[in-house]
């Protein structure tokens, strides 16, 4: 194979990565809300508070799946095929974190006009976590650090 037949077959923007699919962002939503409820149900009827530290650690791992994740793909109108979906369903996303699609895109699109730029806060927000650091500890920057409130 040439070339030239390779780069035809190559995708050539991110978009041609994308595939949207409804039925994958609704059992993406059902499963993160469906652990949340379980988790805190299990907790409830555990009535241990080791479970209940482990449980507040689990649901927040959710939440940020939910309110990061899933938000993000939305605000691009990629979790949802219709465009409407991504912006009309945003109260089960964004709003139990406090966001909006609108919110997000404001705080969000300026990250990929300036990729790597000025524009550009993710380089700035990493090099703040220490995650630019060569001798980080990864479970102390991503676990402990942000389960005791810390920032810096």
């Amino acid at each position: 194979m040439t070339d030239a037949n390779l780069q035809e077959k190559l995708p050539s923007k991110p978009i041609d990565f994308v595939k949207r699919n409804d039925l994958k962002g609704f059992l993406a939503l059902l499963r993160d809300w469906m652990a949340i409820f379980l988790i805190a149900a299990f907790s409830i009827w555990a009535n241990n508070v080791f479970i209940y530290l482990v449980s507040v650690w689990a649901i927040g791992i959710f939440q940020f799946a939910i309110g990061e994740a899933l938000l993000h793909e939305a605000t691009h109108n990629n979790l949802f095929e219709k465009q409407s979906w991504n912006e009309g369903l945003e109260f089960i996303y964004g709003f139990p974190v406090l966001r909006t699609i609108s919110s997000y895109r404001e705080h969000h699109f300026p990250h990929h006009k300036g990729l790597g730029g000025e524009e550009d806060y993710i380089p700035e927000y990493y090099e703040m976590l220490g995650l630019y650091k060569e001798d980080k500890n990864l479970f102390w920057l991503l676990f402990v650090k942000p389960a005791m409130g810390l920032r810096n």
